[in-house]
């Protein structure tokens, strides 16, 4: 299996979905409430909530970009580090509040599907360029 590809593949996945949900955050912010009001109520504003959650996204988005642009794996480095660390922000709003059931509950998974992901790709395209040497 090319691991690489399947890298590239899941670098675009991962770029489509953090436009979709850039998109979704600021045309329903309602979406954004449900999906990363930490502490459930009205003590973040909407355009506060819209704004952090589309910085995430850029930056994600440029990590992306950069990676497909030029095969350097420290974008996919980076790319586990800021996946690991939305892993353990989201797990500690879970551990004080706990977790609310919404229909976007699904799009946490991702959440802990993509950096995990990377990490199982990362380590084969590392043991195929230590064969390959």
């Amino acid at each position: 299996m090319n691991y690489k590809k399947a890298a590239r593949f899941l670098t675009v996945f991962g770029i489509v979905y953090v436009i979709s949900l850039s998109l979704m955050t600021t045309l329903f912010s309602d979406f954004a409430y449900d999906l990363f009001d930490i502490y459930p109520g009205t003590k973040v504003g909407e355009m506060n909530i819209v704004f952090y959650s589309n910085v995430i996204y850029i930056f994600v988005g440029i990590l992306g970009f950069s990676y497909l642009a030029t095969d350097e794996m420290i974008y996919i480095d980076f790319l586990i580090l800021f996946g690991y660390a939305l892993m353990g922000a989201r797990l500690f709003s879970f551990a004080l509040h706990g977790m609310i059931i919404t229909p976007y509950v699904f799009l946490i998974a991702s959440e802990f599907i993509l950096p995990i992901s990377f990490v199982y790709l990362r380590k084969k395209i590392n043991q195929s360029n230590l064969d390959n040497f």
